[in-house]
């Protein structure tokens, strides 16, 4: 009869250590989808749905931004073609580049002029830096988009000191013979 009793007792202990586990589960379910639940509520009943300040405050930004574009808009003053041998041991590769500088439409009249004026030295600037360049530092998408940067860059340092007036160097021929 002992024996009976402890398995009963045994059978009622084991039944409430396997009710507790039951009971967290469930509980940490509902934990979840009630936390999911209260993040969709707000999409649900349309809290993300714009105001009318909301909607006048996007139309202005539009509008200033159409602004802006205007004011933006750019214009592309061409610099010419250099040739330079490349940095080979035989120097029997050469480069012929054509290239445009980009810079805003305002500012498009300055920046004619001053490339006029110092075209010299812009050349001759361009002429040193190509002229350093080995083949492998040509090739590819990576490195005309360096080498354009690097042009614009000291561009701008010749022709108006720290601004950036020149927005970008597009090149219009790239040769290597």
């Amino acid at each position: 009869m002992a024996d009976g009793a402890d398995q009963a007792a045994e059978q009622q202990a084991g039944g409430q250590k396997g009710a507790t586990l039951i009971d967290f589960l469930i509980m940490a379910v509902v934990g979840v989808v009630c936390g999911l639940g209260g993040m969709m509520v707000p999409r649900l009943f349309g809290a993300g749905s714009t105001t009318q300040a909301q909607a006048e405050q996007a139309a202005e930004k539009e509008k200033a931004d159409k602004q802006d574009d205007a004011q933006d808009e750019t214009v592309y003053v061409p610099f010419g073609d250099v040739v330079v041998n490349l940095n080979e041991p035989r120097l029997n590769r050469y480069m012929r580049v054509n290239i445009s500088l980009e810079v805003r439409a305002e500012d498009a009249d300055e920046i004619t002029k001053l490339v006029e004026q110092k075209k010299p030295l812009l050349k001759n600037w361009l002429i040193a830096y190509l002229s350093d360049k080995q083949l492998e530092e040509v090739r590819g998408a990576a490195a005309l988009n360096r080498l354009s940067r690097e042009i614009r860059d000291a561009f701008n340092r010749i022709l108006v000191g720290d601004e950036e007036k020149i927005l970008g160097v597009l090149f219009e021929e790239f040769n290597i013979q």
